[in-house]
């Protein structure tokens, strides 16, 4: 089993890279860096590398050296970054690709060869990524219908159409000396879903006014929003 396999990359101006298919230890030999046998003297007199294009010349000794300037070339697509993670080793007329350190599938390549999404949950960071999945996975499967007893209530969850969500009540009506607001005892429908959509831009605004930038707001809310804006300011 090869070491190594060909995967979409950003390393190759073509969109290719190579991806290592198990654990390397580092000193291993990935793979022979193929290419035409020349005299250093040819080196010195042809224009082909006398130019601003990339050149893959390897000097194997006093006489010799590797041209690796071919249309397709494997070896071609291992990372060249100042970091790399392998180096070229020569021996004879032979030049190889040898891992300099470690690669394992858990480091970027792992990321570039098989994940598709990265999604951020925040600008923090856990000790590991279960604690994250285990969120992932909450929030997707509340989506899912039947996850929720009552699936209209995701619709007034935060978020849910760009907003955070106002206050929410439940019983007692009076707990602590605190009444629950009249108008969400009223019975009036459109009242209270007038109060709700009022309460949602402000709690968005007081929490997390950079929202209002990403999101496309209805006049009336655009409306109530320069309303509370106006009376922030005074």
């Amino acid at each position: 089993m090869k070491l190594y396999r060909i995967k979409k990359s950003k390393i190759d101006n073509n969109g290719r890279g190579l991806y290592a298919t198990k654990d390397i230890k580092a000193g291993t030999k990935i793979i022979n860096y193929i290419g035409k046998i020349i005299t250093n003297k040819e080196v010195d007199r042809s224009d082909k590398f006398d130019n601003g294009k990339p050149i893959y010349l390897f000097t194997l000794n006093k006489r010799y050296t590797l041209d690796g300037d071919f249309s397709w070339n494997t070896a071609g697509l291992i990372n060249h970054s100042c970091n790399n993670n392998c180096d070229y080793e020569g021996k004879g007329l032979k030049i190889w690709v040898t891992s300099i350190k470690d690669i394992k599938k858990g480091d970027g390549r792992f990321i570039d060869k098989y994940v598709d999404l990265e999604v951020s949950l925040g600008d923090y960071v856990f000790s590991n990524g279960d604690l994250a999945s285990i969120v992932f996975i909450d929030v997707l499967a509340r989506m899912i219908p039947s996850v929720i007893g009552k699936e209209e209530s995701v619709k007034e969850d935060s978020f849910f159409n760009g907003l955070l969500k106002g206050p929410s009540y439940t019983r007692p009506e009076v707990y602590d000396g605190m009444s629950v607001p009249d108008i969400l005892l009223s019975g009036n429908h459109e009242e209270i879903k007038a109060w709700r959509e009022y309460q949602s831009i402000k709690t968005t605004l007081e929490k997390r006014p950079e929202i209002f930038d990403k999101i496309k707001l209805t006049k009336k809310q655009k409306k109530l929003l320069e309303e509370l804006d106006s009376k922030r300011i005074l």
